[in-house]
């Protein structure tokens, strides 16, 4: 291996780093999912978290155009459970239950010239809030 690592010129931690990271990528995907960090209902019983991530999946199946944000609201209010909102938000990462972002896209501008420009600062633009006309139409 160290005879290939010097062929491509590349350290072999940085080879060993990437095999290493691609195993873990696989086996990581379940164990995000259990932290091991227990829930807990409003009397301060724990729950275990294969509960939290059920009530997650049945909720979700419901209404599946909710954010994180609603459905931490959802078990707070309606399932009594103290669950923090990053908990639910990396559970619905893992079981790809999140919504995407609305970006919102700029409305394409369309100058409409009158005259062909034919060279430089012949044409200035305005940007207008607002404009008042008096009854003159000036």
């Amino acid at each position: 291996m160290a005879e290939l690592c010097r062929t491509f010129n590349i350290a072999r931690s940085t080879y060993y780093y990437r095999q290493n990271n691609d195993q873990d990528e696989d086996e990581n995907t379940e164990n995000q999912l259990y932290s091991g960090h227990p829930a807990y209902d409003k009397d301060g019983n724990l729950v275990p978290e294969e509960d939290v991530v059920q009530l997650v999946k049945d909720y979700c199946g419901e209404s599946p155009h909710l954010s994180y944000r609603m459905v931490t609201n959802y078990l707070k209010y309606t399932e009594n459970l103290k669950v923090n909102h990053k908990r639910i938000y990396r559970i619905m990462k893992v079981l790809d239950l999140l919504q995407d972002k609305i970006v919102p896209k700029p409305k394409e501008y369309q100058l409409r010239q009158k005259h062909e420009l034919t060279g430089p600062n012949q044409l200035w633009e305005m940007d207008m809030v607002q404009m008042y006309i008096d009854n003159s139409g000036q």
